[in-house]
Formats: C-alpha cells, sequence, structure tokens
C-alpha cells in the first residue's frame, strides 16, 4: 500500500505541474499520467487479489523467475513480479536490451547467491553464467531487491571478478 501511496503523491504533482505548462504539453503529460495510472490500478489488483501467505517469497525463486523472463523476453510476466517502480519504466526494446546483452550464456542453472547491503538496500546477488572470453575470471550476476519483507526480480545485471563476488556475504542474516 506504500507503493500506492508514492504513485499518488507523484500523480498529484504532475498534474500541478500540468496547470502551470502549455496545452501541447498537459496533453502529453495528461497521456504518460493515464498510463502510468492504468499501470497502477492493474499493479494493486495484482497485489490484493494475491494469495496470503506467512513466507516473503524466496530470493533464488525470484532471482529464477526473473532471469527466465529476460530470456524469453517475457514483458508481462516481468512486470508481474518486478517491483512496481521498476516495471513501470520496462517496455520491449529494454527486455530485448537485456536478453541479448546477459542472457547469451545462461544454461537455465543459478551456481550461487551471495547477499550484499547496497546503500540500505539488500540485495541477492545470483551469479548465473561465466563471461567468455575474458582473461579474468568474471562472472555474470542477476540482482534481486528486497523492499519491505518481499524479495522482487530487479532489472539490474552485474559483471564482477568471482573473487569480489565471493567476499560478499553466503546468508542475508549475516547483513
Amino acid at each position: 500500500m506504500k507503493q500506492v501511496k508514492i504513485i499518488f503523491v507523484l500523480l498529484t504533482l504532475s498534474a500541478m505541474l500540468i496547470s502551470c505548462g502549455s496545452k501541447d504539453k498537459k496533453e502529453s503529460v495528461l497521456e504518460k499520467m493515464s498510463e502510468i495510472a492504468e499501470q497502477v490500478d492493474e499493479s494493486v489488483e495484482t497485489e490484493l487479489n494475491a494469495p496470503e501467505t506467512d513466507a516473503a517469497p524466496d530470493f533464488e525463486a525470484m532471482a529464477m523467475e526473473g532471469l527466465k523472463a529476460y530470456d524469453t523476453q517475457d514483458l508481462e510476466k516481468m512486470k508481474s513480479i518486478a517491483f512496481m517502480a521498476s516495471a513501470i519504466n520496462m517496455d520491449e526494446a529494454f527486455m530485448k536490451q537485456r536478453n541479448e546483452r546477459y542472457m547469451q550464456n545462461w544454461d537455465g542453472e543459478i551456481y550461487d547467491i551471495r547477499f550484499r547491503d547496497d546503500y540500505g538496500m539488500k540485495q541477492a546477488l545470483a551469479y548465473y553464467a561465466d563471461v567468455p572470453n575474458t582473461d579474468e575470471d568474471e562472472i555474470y550476476v542477476y540482482i534481486v531487491e528486497m523492499y519491505g519483507d518481499k524479495w522482487y526480480p530487479s532489472s539490474e545485471f552485474d559483471l564482477l571478478p568471482r573473487s569480489k563476488f565471493d567476499e560478499y556475504a553466503d546468508s542475508c542474516e549475516a547483513l
């Protein structure tokens, strides 16, 4: 519900800003606001209809779901599982770019998961593929982030030396 309040505040501020601009600009902003409002409605409906559970989604399951969505370029799936603020900015071109850049060497497995605190944001880094044709021992990691008490697939990937990845915590509780 906190997400809905934030979106409501943003929409209200946008409406106030519209009142100061030209007619063409107002129409453009209103169209974008309408699109965002529809996405918020869908997200809220999905959240309200989600089954009740005592346990937060598992970070490894969320990493696997996110990787599968990027691998198959399934935009709707990714939007349905990502944190709402991230999902709003995703489109077909975004999914294609992520697929081409990061998913070419994925064999469907997650090999290891490590954890870090990134400026107060708990993150799980899922090592899923080796970087080909490099002199260093580099790996691809997919990042899953915690908002509140839930893990969400993100839009973030990283390329790390294996030694740096191994320095991160091997459990979330260690953060």
